[in-house]
């Protein structure tokens, strides 16, 4: 289980750093725009911070996953676990509450057209696999 916490927490935080959260078209010339990290678009550098966040919160989870599986020579204790699996849950609902977020904005813009990024994608999926493979963690400890 140790070795998909550190899969799921590295992937997860290089899409978070590496791709886009979501995009979207916008007339009149239809260019398209991402919002990721290295966006040069000033609507959107406030967003950087919370994907970086996002990001760190994913490393932290890879590093347990060493741990875990004694790569680090750190003893993997409940408080570590209970961190991970609190970062886990908030992966999740940041991602949940940055999609509707996004939604709404979008169907209340002029963008023709908008779409989720591998990031987005990443927290729901990443967040949701790694809060089940903590709970498992954490019931194979007690």
């Amino acid at each position: 289980m140790y070795f998909w916490i550190l899969v799921l927490g590295t992937i997860g935080g290089i899409l978070m750093l590496a791709t886009e959260f979501a995009g979207y078209n916008a007339p009149p010339s239809y260019y398209w725009y991402s919002i990721y990290v290295g966006t040069e678009n000033p609507d959107h550098i406030p967003y950087v911070p919370l994907l970086v966040t996002v990001a760190v919160m994913f490393f932290f989870n890879a590093i347990v996953g060493l741990m875990g599986l004694g790569v680090l020579k750190i003893p993997v204790g409940m408080t570590l676990l209970k961190i991970g699996r609190i970062f886990a849950l908030i992966i999740l609902i940041t991602g949940v509450a940055g999609i509707i977020a996004f939604e709404i904005v979008m169907a209340n813009s002029s963008a023709s057209d908008w779409w989720w990024g591998p990031g987005a994608f990443a927290t729901i999926i990443g967040g949701a696999l790694l809060l089940i493979q903590y709970i498992f963690v954490i019931k194979t400890k007690i």
